[in-house]
Parts: C-alpha cells; structure tokens; sequence
C-alpha cells in the first residue's frame, strides 16, 4: 500500500495532473509557457528571444529562499545548436524579492537563412535539477517549452493607407506589435468603425489572423503587399456578417 501510495503521488506530480489546484500541493517550477514562437527577421543579425520561468503554487508567497535549476536542451529539438540559436544560459536562480519570476535570453542566429522556410526548427527545453524553493518541484505541465523558431522577411508596414469607397478616402492606420505582426485600426470595408483587426506578414504574403469580434463572427483573409507599397487585400470574409465574404480592397500607401 505505501510503494502503491507513493506511485500515485509521483504520477500527479509528474504527469498532466493539475495537482496545483490542491490547496495543499507542491510549488511547481515551470516555463510561463509551454508553446511559444520565435519570430525573426532574417536580416543576418543575431536577435535576443526572452524566455519567462516562474513558480506557481498555492504557498508561493510563504517561500523564502531562491529557487535554481537547470535549463536543458530535449533530444527531440530540430534545431541546431550554432545554426539556429546559442543558449548560453543553463542555470536560472529566481529570487523571493523578485516575485519568483525571471525571463532568461536566448540568441536566435539569422544569418543564411532565406525565408520562408519550408519547415521551421524547433527548440525544446526542459527544466531539471530543481533545489531551493522550500522544496518546491518542477512543473509536470510547463517543465518543458517548445520555441518554434519563424525566419521572417524584413517587414515595414506601419503607417497610414487609404482605402477608395464610394464616399471618398477613408484613412487606415497599420501598426507594429512585433517583427511581421501588425494590427489595422479598422478592418476595410468599416472605415472609421475602430473595428481593430490583426494580421501576418511573410515575405509579402498576408494573412489575416483576428479582429474585435473574432470570437462571435470569425474572420478570414489574405493578402499581398505590391510593388508600389500598396497593400492588396484579395480574399476577406466575416462569418455571420451579411455581405462580406470574398471582399477585396487597396489600401494605397501614404
């Protein structure tokens, strides 16, 4: 009965159990998250991608010593160690006074790569060697990350762009979140609506991902950007949305 006690206990904790929703169960160290992407442009530079670790569990603020542990690197990685990324780091120490949360860096390398890729490499690290913590222990769930590494081409759209309606020119504002990510401050078709609407841009190819009402009415699109600077919306559609489907728009670069 104990060695059978004991094998449960050792199955919550390792395995996908939420053992931290117990009151009374461990302190987990983990990655803040278990599936990120890495999106670079590859310009030949080397780029700086941070990865966030914390401790989760119901008495981490009754903890009062550093945590450390180890960053390793899986097996099952496809991407290349001096070809893809360096990681100089494989130890992280997060302290109480800290609120038990540190980001460490890992150099993403770009140089000779042409985008897209036809597969992106992907990273894999784990958590191990756990100590400190008043025992705390790593996370079954976020223990490991996986960093799909995306080669991006130079990108720079943000600016504002006028769409031709019926009315006349109506201006659309294009921001950047992140390296081949942008938000429109209105979807075309609803010119001076606010409808913010985001998309993707590879090498020229876009793809819109959301807007303010993708959870009610899904949105979909794409798109190219023209030689002239011009962004040409080919093919965009709202679920639910009576007449907006397989719309096109320009949107003439200012």
């Amino acid at each position: 009965m104990i060695f059978a006690s004991l094998a449960m206990t050792s199955c919550f904790v390792d395995d996908d159990t939420a053992i931290d929703d117990y009151d009374q169960g461990p302190n987990l160290v983990g990655f803040t998250d278990g599936k990120v992407n890495a999106s670079v442009t590859a310009d030949g530079e080397d780029k700086t991608y941070m990865v966030a670790t914390e401790v989760v569990g119901p008495t981490k603020n009754e903890i009062t010593e550093n945590v450390t542990f180890d960053i390793s690197v899986d097996a099952a990685s496809t991407a290349e160690a001096g070809v893809n990324y360096e990681l100089s780091t494989t130890s992280v120490t997060l302290e109480p006074g800290q609120n038990l949360i540190k980001s460490f860096p890992i150099t993403i390398l770009t140089a000779g790569f042409e985008p897209p890729l036809e597969t992106d490499p992907v990273l894999i690290l784990n958590v191990t060697n756990v100590t400190g913590g008043n025992g705390a222990i790593a996370n079954g769930r976020t223990r490991q990350i996986e960093i799909t590494i995306k080669y991006l081409c130079f990108s720079d759209l943000a600016g504002t762009y006028l769409v031709e309606y019926s009315s006349g020119p109506q201006p659309h504002v294009i921001t950047q979140v992140e390296s081949g990510v942008y938000e429109m401050s209105t979807l075309p078709g609803f010119p001076g609506s606010g409808y913010t609407t985001n998309f993707s841009d590879v090498c020229d190819e876009l793809t819109i991902t959301g807007w303010l009402f993708d959870d009610a009415n899904p949105i979909h699109g794409v798109g190219f950007v023209a030689e002239n600077g011009n962004i040409e919306w080919t093919s965009i559609s709202v679920e639910g949305v009576a007449g907006y489907e397989n719309l096109s728009f320009t949107m003439i670069k200012q």
